[in-house]
């Protein structure tokens, strides 16, 4: 079944925490592309990559595919046609001239330039993933225990089987302490370094691995998402080391 018809948490304790109506987007940018050398790895789809502080639904010209744009009232009844096109406005996200990508990856496309990492979501060097493809009401933070609980333990094989299509050589970039916590529990992952930088307050980063089973894939791991970050400059030190 493709992502854009799952129902998985529709008879859940997450079902109104969901935003139905939008599409699950499991990864923005190309992730067929050969020469991918980062993904970074979020939590889920921003709810305001579809919808004003308000509520209300953007423009289609400036958010991600919702079901009122092919004329659907469930994710089950668009056709595999819809489904290739809605695919590959996620393909397209960074490079298209119709809208501007969410501000949260300006952010984030920052600090690995500053951090000369060498790779950009613009040119296909960088593609972003979400644990949770769903966008959901209100921001991760917000949500029920349970509800949160649900939709990591639907959606953790989706993400693993994305992981799964990244050149072997590509490094994850695991942006929050959520993040790394999720991945360290369900992929058995092995960390090599622990530390703290900056300070005042300071940030925990990490750097591993995952288990074989996973891929054995090399990770990079922070403990305050960019976007929170007052001074970003300690991860941005961290990084550089990292990349010699």
């Amino acid at each position: 079944m493709a992502i854009e018809h799952c129902t998985d948490c529709f008879n859940s304790v997450a079902k109104d925490s969901v935003m139905w109506q939008a599409f699950p987007v499991p990864w923005f940018g190309n992730i067929e592309a050969k020469h991918i050398l980062v993904a970074t790895v979020g939590l889920n789809p921003s709810w305001s990559e579809f919808v004003t502080e308000e509520k209300t639904w953007r423009d289609a010209k400036d958010r991600l595919p919702a079901l009122n744009d092919v004329g659907a009232k469930l994710r089950g009844d668009i056709s595999g046609k819809q489904s290739d096109q809605i695919a590959e406005t996620r393909k397209i996200y960074f490079t298209t001239d119709e809208r501007n990508p969410h501000p949260w990856f300006k952010v984030l496309q920052g600090v690995m330039c500053a951090g000369e990492m060498n790779c950009s979501y613009e040119n296909g060097t960088a593609v972003h993933l979400d644990l949770v493809a769903c966008a959901t009401w209100h921001e991760w933070s917000k949500l029920h225990a349970d509800a949160k609980d649900v939709l990591v333990r639907k959606c953790f094989p989706k993400f693993t089987n994305t992981v799964s299509k990244l050149p072997s050589a590509a490094l994850l970039l695991l942006d929050g302490r959520t993040v790394f916590e999720t991945i360290k529990t369900r992929c058995d992952v092995e960390v090599s370094v622990q530390e703290d930088v900056g300070g005042n307050p300071s940030l925990e980063v990490w750097r591993g691995k995952l288990s074989a089973e996973f891929g054995g894939r090399d990770f990079l791991a922070w403990s305050n998402p960019v976007n929170r970050q007052i001074n970003q400059q300690p991860l941005v030190d961290w990084l550089r080391r990292q990349a010699r």
